[in-house]
């Protein structure tokens, strides 16, 4: 070490412009080390304060985990300290998650120190106490935590097994953020093995969820690891701008391990880039980060990246130092990977210094580490693992479609049972008739009067059923005509075919009701050089979905009316507040679950910009430029009361010509049919559109194949729901 900084004097009295820079550099670095230092003594000092005057309970056993956290990298034995009388005091008080907390600081604090052995014992004691106590989250994190130590050990294997149960858990909890962290872990094991599609598509869903949540500290860990997959495909540059922007998150957040580790990245992509003057200066200062913590594997890491520096510069025997230094640690440590990677770099400086014999050990090091963490068994199991993940998550919704199957069938059951016990009643009934008829006949005489009585009576009787029977067919045909009438004023409220015409160059509209009214409803208003288009799918069909459409029109219309400027979200928004209020919805578990599903969309003539908002009823725009489908996701939650209510997204899309837009209900993907008489399902409508728009096929003949399509799927079955497609192709909308 101490020759390499002889190195760099040397360099830098020959260069006084590098050597102003540097100091500048190492000035700002030691400024904001001292900082967060300062910062994290503050807490620490107020935790210590509180724990002065707490008493023997289960706050001052959240008190010690809390310090043991804070002091695990500053000061490894106070640390050790306080999360042992952690375990102690919980273990006294029975508080069960006390106590896994415990373990799993200690596990925590020797895994950064590099004690694998600990650490994995403490981790398991740990999870042991959460699964005992049903504490998901303490699970969550354990598994992690013992994902994270198979992985520097290079048993990609068993961090993968720990890592998807993490998965699992996070998913089953709806814990989004153990997501986004089981995603990223998961997507860098993939990365070890070459597996870039994998680690990407993972690092990406774990990117997408970090932005949602506003958590900076995986968003600088994700963006991290996606540079990593653009340095490994040579894409420097994009690989330059991902590793800045993690050290931009991370030395906002004062994460230090992250800002080590982006250093030596940043150092490393120069090195890639034969910019060799700003190598150093980043290997530096990760370096310097690194022996402050103590981080013994991230300084095994440098070391290498030094040694990789210094065989690319021609200076062999700097190279080699560095090289075995890292060797020596990587060795004591059991990285496997690591002394994969050292083995190769010091078989080449070997090499280089005609050191055949070390050259050859190095290669042969080299090989036997390759094969150990790439062969095909791995791979397999990493495969099996994945699918595994899958299957149970496919298996746990076959199960509540079972449950609701299994409702259905004992809700038939109780209506068979009710019909045989009518059907027994009224065989018993005329069972005691015969008995009677037949004692009636002993009397014959008697009974010839009352016979003749009785006949008149039924005569009379079946007047009166003929009667009955009349006005009961007079009153359906009422219903029927009433309904009929409803129609033809849903119908008109509807906007006309004109309007679209207007409007429009190319669309169609596929609408076909369950019922002779429609509970699904379009809508369109032209305001301000505005287009504002809507399909809607009310609670229900039939005479109840009709009511509520009609509402939903009328509502639309005095919302967009009465506002001048009103975003898409704020429509739905309000109109959600309408609904709530006409329909009296309180919250109320015993009332009912009326409302709306929507896609509202507000096309921007001047700008040809689509602002979409979505109540369960999502967009999906067919790009002409790409020949691709887009699907733009709606709010999970309904037009009506809901427990877990939010503001309504306002999604803005920039359209362009040949673009086509789908608006639509669920009845045409839910409808049942087919071979195996299952549902169409949304997947297959956007396969639909996206051929119908490879195939070129105008909007009229579009609105064609729709609809045979949705016959020849149905065939014998009933039309489960109301249908409503809309359609419109971006040609040239009419100001």
């Amino acid at each position: 070490m101490k020759l390499s900084f002889f190195y760099i004097f040397v360099f830098l009295k020959q260069n006084k412009m590098a050597l102003k820079t540097i100091i500048k550099i190492v000035f700002l670095l030691l400024f904001s080390l001292f900082f967060k230092n300062a910062i994290s003594q503050s807490v620490s000092d107020s935790l210590l304060k509180e724990l002065s005057i707490a008493q023997e309970d289960t706050s001052k056993v959240n008190l010690l985990n809390n310090l043991a956290y804070e002091l695990r990298t500053a000061d490894k034995e106070k640390a050790l300290s306080y999360a042992k009388q952690a375990a102690k005091l919980a273990e006294k008080l029975d508080f069960k998650r006390g106590m896994a907390d415990a373990y799993r600081n200690i596990g925590t604090i020797y895994y950064v120190n590099a004690d694998y052995e600990n650490a994995l014992k403490n981790y398991e004691k740990g999870l042991e106490i959460s699964q005992q106590i049903h504490d998901n989250t303490g699970s969550i994190k354990a598994y992690n935590n013992l994902g994270n130590i198979f992985y520097v050990q290079g048993n990609y294997n068993k961090a993968l097994e720990h890592y998807f149960l993490s998965l699992k858990l996070s998913d089953e909890i709806n814990d989004q953020a153990g997501t986004a962290k089981s995603h990223s872990a998961i997507g860098l094991v993939y990365y070890s093995q070459e597996n870039y599609k994998e680690a990407l598509k993972n690092f990406t869903q774990s990117l997408k969820i970090s932005e949602k949540l506003g958590d900076k500290s995986s968003l600088a860990t994700t963006t991290y690891y996606i540079g990593v997959i653009n340095q490994d495909q040579k894409k420097f540059d994009e690989a330059l701008n991902y590793f800045k922007k993690s050290l931009e998150i991370s030395l906002e957040i004062n994460k230090d391990r992250q800002v080590a580790t982006c250093y030596e990245s940043i150092g490393t992509i120069y090195l890639e880039k034969k910019e060799y003057d700003n190598v150093l200066p980043y290997y530096e200062k990760s370096l310097v980060l690194r022996k402050k913590m103590n981080n013994k594997l991230g300084i095994a890491n440098v070391l290498t990246s030094f040694g990789t520096y210094y065989t690319a510069v021609k200076d062999y025997p700097k190279a080699i130092k560095f090289l075995e230094e890292s060797m020596s640690m990587s060795k004591e440590l059991g990285l496997l990977s690591n002394i994969k990677a050292i083995a190769g770099n010091l078989s080449v400086a070997y090499s280089k210094m005609s050191n055949y014999k070390k050259a050859f050990e190095n290669q042969v090091l080299f090989k036997t580490m390759s094969d150990s963490l790439r062969n095909e068994e791995n791979t397999k199991k990493i495969t099996e693992l994945g699918m595994q993940y899958e299957f149970d998550k496919q298996k746990k919704l076959n199960i509540i479609e079972q449950q609701k199957k299994d409702a259905i069938q004992v809700a038939e059951l109780k209506r068979q049972k009710s019909f045989r016990n009518f059907l027994l009643l009224g065989i018993g009934l005329i069972f005691l008739f015969a008995i009677f008829l037949y004692r009636s006949n002993q009397f014959k005489q008697k009974a010839n009067a009352l016979l003749s009585a009785q006949n008149i009576e039924i005569q009379r009787n079946s007047e009166s059923l003929k009667l009955a029977n009349h006005e009961i067919m007079r009153k359906s045909q009422q219903i029927t005509d009433s309904i009929n009438y409803a129609s033809r004023i849903q119908t008109a409220i509807l906007p006309p075919e004109e309007f679209f015409k207007d409007n429009f160059s190319d669309y169609f509209i596929l609408f076909k009701p369950r019922n002779i009214v429609s509970g699904d409803y379009y809508w369109f208003l032209k305001k301000n050089k505005k287009l504002i288009v809507a399909v809607a799918d009310c609670t229900g069909h039939g005479v109840p979905g009709a009511f509520l459409s009609m509402l939903g029109i009328s509502f639309l219309y005095e919302i967009v009316n009465k506002h001048a400027n009103i975003t898409t979200g704020k429509i739905l928004d309000t109109l959600r507040e309408y609904i709530k209020e006409s329909l009296r919805q309180t919250g109320d578990v015993s009332e009912p679950k009326d409302g709306m599903d929507i896609a509202l969309c507000e096309i921007d003539l001047e700008q040809m910009i689509l602002n979409y908002s979505g109540a369960h009823n999502p967009l999906v725009i067919y790009k002409a430029a790409t020949h691709e489908i887009e699907e733009y996701n709606a709010d999970r939650m309904p037009i009506a009361i809901y427990r877990k209510e939010k503001p309504f997204e306002t999604q803005s899309i920039k359209i362009e010509s040949g673009d086509c837009i789908y608006l639509f209900s669920d009845g045409y993907a839910d409808q049942i049919g087919g071979e195996k008489n299952h549902k169409f399902m949304r997947r297959r409508l956007r396969e639909l559109f996206l051929t119908m728009n490879l195939e070129k096929q105008e909007m009229q003949n579009q609105k064609q194949t729709l609809d045979n399509e949705f016959y020849n799927w149905k065939l014998k079955n009933e039309q489960v729901d109301d249908v409503l497609v809309m359609g419109i192709r971006e040609k040239q909308f009419r100001l």
